[in-house]
C-alpha cells in the first residue's frame, strides 16, 4: 500500500507566537474548530499539552451514524515552531503522523499541516485522504484566523 499524504497551508497575519498559543491550547480547539469536544486525557511529561500528552477530540459531524472521537499522542512539541502527533484510535489508519510547522513570514506566520498515513485495509487510505484533505485545509485556515482574532484582542485566550 502506498503511503497517503495530505498537506495544507495557510497564512496568518498573527505572529508565530500567537499562532503557537492557539495550536498548543487543545481545550480551546472546540471553540474555533470542527470539534464539539477537545481535551487532554493525560498530560505530557514536561508540559500539560506537550510531548507525551494524550488528546481526545470528538467531531461535530456525524459519519455513519456517530460522531468520530479521535485519540492522539503528542510526539513533537517545539515551541513556537513544530507540533506533531500520531493517531492512536478513532480512524481506520496506521502509522499516522502529523506535523504542523510554523514559519515566520513577514509580520505573520505560514502554517503548514503535513500528514502521512497508511490505511488499515486496501483502498481505505485513498478514501480517508479524500475526506481528510478538505478537512485539514479548512482547519488550517481556521487556526490562522483564530490566531489573528486573539492577537487583535491582545491575548491568547
Amino acid at each position: 500500500m502506498a503511503k497517503q499524504v495530505v498537506e495544507a497551508s495557510a497564512q496568518s497575519r498573527a505572529p508565530r507566537e500567537a499562532v503557537w498559543a492557539v495550536l498548543a491550547d487543545l481545550p480551546t480547539w472546540k471553540y474555533w474548530g470542527p470539534w464539539e469536544m477537545s481535551a487532554v486525557e493525560s498530560e505530557g511529561s514536561l508540559e500539560p499539552h506537550g510531548e507525551g500528552a494524550i488528546r481526545v477530540m470528538r467531531s461535530t459531524e456525524r459519519r455513519m451514524g456517530s460522531k468520530p472521537t479521535l485519540r492522539e499522542r503528542v510526539n513533537v512539541f517545539e515551541p513556537p515552531v513544530r507540533f506533531g502527533y500520531t493517531v492512536l484510535s478513532g480512524m481506520q489508519v496506521k502509522d499516522y503522523q502529523a506535523t504542523i510547522t510554523l514559519t515566520e513570514a513577514g509580520e505573520g506566520t505560514e502554517i503548514v499541516w503535513h500528514i502521512e498515513f497508511d490505511g488499515k485495509v486496501p483502498g481505505a487510505g485513498a478514501l480517508i485522504r479524500s475526506v481528510l484533505a478538505p478537512f485539514v485545509a479548512d482547519t488550517t485556515v481556521q487556526l490562522a484566523r483564530e490566531a489573528e482574532q486573539r492577537a487583535s484582542r491582545g491575548g491568547t485566550g
